[in-house]
């Protein structure tokens, strides 16, 4: 399968909640950005998997209308900052071998599970810093620790 992890896009530093912290206007042109160069690329998803938070709400629309995404995404619990990895790969056992998934979520949780997929463990989740606005694109092999490769990691100013 093919998995493409995206963080949102910058976001404002302080609401009443962290749940409702909205994207700012540079998180806005950074997922747009990005929209636009996954539309290039031709990148279609079989299925959109997003976290409750308002923030990542805003940057799915915004890559839905710039990416050309026809799919309606599944908010899901399992994806917000201090989840657990383990919820996340008996989310991707969901979905068939040879799906292609977009995964939009916060850090932590975006390095420790490229790091778990990759490497095994969560020791290395420093080795993928995703800032605001990347995408890593992963290809797994299985649902499972240690079972993936790292395609490529896009950061926000290597958009254009």
């Amino acid at each position: 399968m093919k998995l493409y992890v995206v963080r949102h896009g910058k976001a404002a530093p302080a609401e009443a909640t962290d749940e409702e912290r909205p994207l700012t206007s540079e998180g806005i042109a950074e997922i747009q950005l990005l929209g636009a160069k996954l539309k290039t690329e031709n990148i279609s998803f079989d299925h959109v998997f997003v976290s409750p938070y308002k923030r990542t709400q805003q940057t799915f629309r915004h890559l839905k209308n710039h990416a050309g995404i026809p799919n309606d995404a599944e908010t899901v619990d399992a994806l917000i900052p201090e989840s657990n990895v383990d919820a996340v790969l008996d989310l991707l056992r969901r979905c068939k071998h040879n799906a292609s998934i977009l995964i939009i979520s916060h850090q932590p949780l975006v390095s420790t599970l490229a790091s778990v997929l990759i490497d095994g463990n969560s020791r290395a989740a420093f080795q993928y810093p995703m800032q605001p606005g990347s995408c890593a694109s992963l290809e797994v092999f299985a649902a499972d620790k240690a079972c993936s490769r790292l395609l490529r990691l896009i950061d926000p100013p290597f958009y254009q």
